[in-house]
């Protein structure tokens, strides 16, 4: 087992997506066999305790003028790749593997490999490319992006759409690492009936989706709330429009998000169809929740576009409702048919639970990462 070099703008126990996956990830190897190295300072909340593992803190330069970023890129870009070689050499590592995070990450993370003698494995969360607001940012990333992933020993992306998606622009074949889910439960907690439920933040990629959402429920003759466990405020739902028949919770513990989902009579997972983000970020996205949903042993309804890679999975899986008109009335159709088809429900749940077990599960998660790091 090679020893590796986890470079990441966040890092266990930071309460981030990505820190949550790399800490269920590295969950199947041993502390000593990995080091993480952190290029940025851990703020914020946490989710859970940190990693038995030493963590080096590789902060890079940082502007608020995105102008001032993109020139000063070659000079942040080697300047972060020193810093991360250091940490690379005084722990030994074998392997550097560079996630999706700041625009110099992955390529400073090449260069610190280079420096230091070691293999590159390049694990994209998200589009390298697509994942920035500003278009100056997406220009050079989109001419960083094949020099940096065609140098890389593995490459590692979440979902096929997003393997096609980096094989057109690249060349480059990558692997999939799926998002690593729960354990298949046994569908013995209570139903709370009438309640669809989200757990995560709410933010910029999900927000017509929601009030769609809302507005179907409002067709709906039924007893239907919208449950949200996030730490979205109560504020921030109402700057975005996202009102009716909801109650905001709060943010939950990763094990209270699993009960709390196994007890749902319906899983929501929305994917903005109009927003800041750009069509091919959304397109490309796999929710870490997806894994969680499946296993919940609960119907999921998801309201995204019909060329994302949710809707793919979902539809040729048979695991999922997918409605991919922006149309409230179709909405509330679909939600009429997942309150009262028994057989529909039993159906998507059996699926559910295969998918779950076969595509999601921290073995076969552990199994793809450990493929393409220890090679």
């Amino acid at each position: 087992m090679r020893r590796l070099a986890i470079v990441s703008n966040v890092v266990p126990p930071s309460a981030s997506g990505q820190a949550i996956v790399l800490a269920k990830v590295l969950g199947g190897r041993p502390p000593g066999s990995y080091v993480l190295v952190a290029t940025r300072p851990q703020i914020g909340p946490v989710a859970g305790e940190p990693l038995p593992a030493p963590t080096e803190l590789a902060p890079e330069p940082r502007f608020r003028s995105a102008v001032l970023n993109v020139i000063l890129l070659p000079a942040r870009v080697l300047v972060q790749a020193f810093r991360i070689a250091r940490a690379v050499r005084a722990h030994a590592a074998e392997v550097v593997v560079g996630l999706t995070g700041d625009l110099w990450d992955l390529p400073a993370a090449l260069i610190a490999a280079r420096l230091a003698h070691a293999r590159f494995v390049a694990c994209l969360f998200d589009d390298y490319v697509h994942q920035w607001p500003n278009r100056v940012m997406r220009a050079v990333a989109r001419r960083l992006e094949p020099i940096v992933l065609r140098h890389a020993s593995a490459v590692l992306v979440t979902n096929e759409i997003f393997a096609e998606s980096v094989r057109r622009r690249t060349g480059v074949t990558a692997s999939i690492m799926r998002m690593p889910g729960a354990e298949v439960t046994r569908g013995d907690e209570p139903v709370q009936q009438g309640t669809i439920v989200y757990t995560g933040a709410v933010y910029a990629a999900h927000f017509d989706a929601f009030r769609n959402l809302l507005a179907a429920i409002d067709r709906l003759d039924a007893n239907v709330t919208l449950h949200l466990h996030t730490g979205t405020t109560d504020e921030e739902l109402a700057a975005a429009g996202i009102s009716g028949r909801l109650v905001r919770h709060g943010h939950r513990s990763a094990a209270e998000v699993l009960v709390l989902q196994a007890r749902a009579d319906i899983l929501f997972m929305p994917l903005a169809f109009e927003g800041p983000y750009h069509p091919e970020l959304i397109r490309t996205s796999a929710p870490s929740k997806l894994g969680e949903y499946l296993a919940a042993g609960r119907p999921v309804l998801a309201h995204v576009q019909a060329d994302s890679f949710v809707a793919w999975y979902l539809t040729r899986y048979d695991c999922g409702v997918v409605v991919s008109e922006r149309d409230p009335a179709a909405l509330a159709a679909a939600l009429e048919r997942l309150l009262h088809d028994g057989e529909l429900r039993e159906r998507l749940v059996r699926n559910a639970r295969t998918r779950a077990a076969q595509d999601f599960a921290l073995p076969v998660v552990w199994a793809a990462f450990a493929e393409a790091v220890d090679g």
